[in-house]
């Protein structure tokens, strides 16, 4: 520095312009490392988006739902898979699937996973209900709709069943008793029946209509696998059934509830098709709606473990869902 404020305003100027050279060509050897950086790792990213898998825990989960929805009252079996992903949807961040909303190659990873598990749980399911009706040991229909709430319905399970979920698996034991024993045709003759029922009986459950039709279907179970007796619980009340599904009367909501509003309307980023009859088909996402809405998920919720214990009551939270459409 003495040196330099002893020169010349000319050598000044040249030591400055040199300094400066020098400061710029170190620099651009920065700036091209940053850009030669950035290409590699979008790269990068690119190849783990495409190679992404749910982890096992997510895995675990997501069977699971399909599970519980495929032994709850609905008007049709066949889109299972679309119901799990709507509802995905509304709680990514809690299940550490962000990027089942942000990345449509995520997303279509977990639709087909989705879709093989609600194929085969299905498949299991047929197995067993025909077993229940046309195997050596039949069983009564309070015990094997007990024993499938057991093995399929998320915690809290209810028990003894409620009435509406006796009906279903009442119903469906009679079409594999009394009209197919075989898989290929069940599922055909199951969704024929059930448009019938929701024809004659109207689209809400507790319609006295269903009530009337659930207490003749168990009573006609129960004639023919169990002596006519019900067990005690062959046609519960309303109270019970509301005991069944919920602690206290009320309905324990996951931490990320969006609210006002039910699943009809658009939340969290959905929109519900023009399509849709019964209000809970596979919402369409919507980008623009989702930033509106908020609802932004940290780095942490694009991908991780998912401890289960932490979920809150899965169960009653969807169950809910679909009480206000069937129930």
């Amino acid at each position: 520095m003495y040196r330099f404020s002893n020169q010349s305003l000319e050598h000044r100027l040249n030591d400055m312009f040199g300094a400066f050279l020098k400061m710029q060509d170190a620099v651009s050897l920065v700036i091209n490392d940053l850009a030669t950086l950035q290409a590699r790792t979008k790269e990068i990213l690119e190849y783990c988006q495409s190679e992404w898998q749910p982890l096992g825990p997510q895995k675990k989960m997501l069977k699971a739902l399909v599970a519980h929805y495929l032994v709850k009252p609905l008007d049709t079996y066949e889109n299972i898979a679309d119901r799990v992903g709507g509802y995905i949807q509304f709680r990514a961040a809690t299940f550490c699937l962000g990027v089942y909303v942000n990345n449509k190659l995520c997303r279509m990873i977990v639709d087909d996973y989705l879709a093989v598990q609600s194929s085969e749980l299905k498949s299991a399911l047929c197995k067993q209900i025909i077993e229940s009706v046309t195997g050596k040991k039949v069983r009564p229909l309070t015990i094997f709709a007990q024993a499938m709430l057991n093995k399929y319905h998320l915690p809290r399970i209810p028990n003894p069943p409620p009435r509406a979920i006796l009906a279903a698996f009442a119903m469906l034991r009679e079409i594999a008793y009394k009209k197919t024993p075989q898989e290929k045709k069940f599922w055909t003759l199951i969704e024929k029946e059930l448009s019938k029922l929701y024809k004659a009986n109207g689209a809400k459950r507790e319609d006295p209509r269903w009530h009337k039709w659930e207490d003749a279907i168990i009573t006609k179970d129960n004639a023919l696998f169990n002596g006519g007796s019900d067990g005690g619980a062959g046609a519960l009340s309303a109270a019970a059934v509301d005991a069944a599904l919920f602690e206290n009367g009320q309905v324990t909501m996951l931490p990320d509830e969006l609210e006002p509003g039910g699943i009809g309307e658009n939340q969290g980023g959905v929109e519900h098709t023009e399509e849709s009859e019964d209000g809970v088909d596979r919402p369409r996402f919507n980008p623009m709606l989702h930033r509106m809405m908020g609802v932004d998920f940290q780095p942490g919720h694009e991908d991780g473990d998912v401890d289960i214990t932490l979920l809150g009551d899965v169960a009653s939270d969807i169950d809910e869902r679909l009480r206000s459409q069937y129930m």
